[in-house]
């Protein structure tokens, strides 16, 4: 759906994390933005909608400890380049992953900052990346982890040939949260590295 609940007719691509590779596609249905696939058990399966009008806005799906058949219910909210230009709009970059406490980023992050980094060469925008993380631990800790994980993600990007000038990065600690500290799910939604277009 986009912002304002109606459906996009979109293709949504999915990987291997393990592997890097692309195990799939399905289609959103036109008419309700409903989307449907099958994966196997045993690995983590990364996915991001493809649509040229709008971010491509991932998640994944950790199916390694997973012994018997499950079934998955996933609402995705689309965010148009137009909304984050025009707007001044943030997006998660969402399938990243660091170990905790951690700066260093872990191999499943690679096919989502590939995807970032081929967006970045397109526009010819400043991007702010902003790194952000739960309550857990000191606040001067958590100062120095968002700055580190969005310093990472930023010399990955200059590594894919982004260019270091346009490229500004902010640590905002635990300042910023989107959802309560108080649960796990909350917590892991707060530790985010966000994108924005600046003009």
């Amino acid at each position: 759906m986009d912002k304002d609940g109606n459906p996009v007719s979109a293709e949504i691509r999915w990987d291997d994390l393990e592997t890097g590779k692309s195990i799939g596609q399905s289609k959103s249905d036109p008419k309700d933005g409903s989307f449907f696939i099958v994966l196997p058990l045993g690995k983590i399966y990364g996915y991001y909608v493809n649509h040229k009008s709008y971010f491509p806005v991932s998640s994944s799906i950790d199916l390694r400890k997973t012994k018997e058949a499950v079934e998955i219910y996933k609402e995705i909210i689309m965010v148009a380049y137009k909304e984050m230009i025009d707007e001044n709009k943030s997006v998660s970059i969402n399938n990243l992953f660091f170990n905790f406490a951690e700066s260093t980023l872990l191999p499943y992050s690679i096919p989502e900052l590939k995807r970032v980094a081929e967006i970045i060469k397109t526009n010819n925008f400043q991007i702010e990346i902003a790194g952000h993380t739960d309550n857990i631990g000191g606040d001067d800790k958590n100062q120095i982890l968002s700055e580190k994980r969005a310093q990472a993600v930023k010399d990955f990007l200059i590594s894919e040939g982004c260019d270091e000038k346009k490229l500004v990065i902010i640590g905002y600690g635990a300042k910023k949260p989107v959802a309560s500290n108080d649960t796990e799910s909350g917590r892991a939604k707060n530790r985010r590295v966000e994108l924005r277009f600046i003009k």
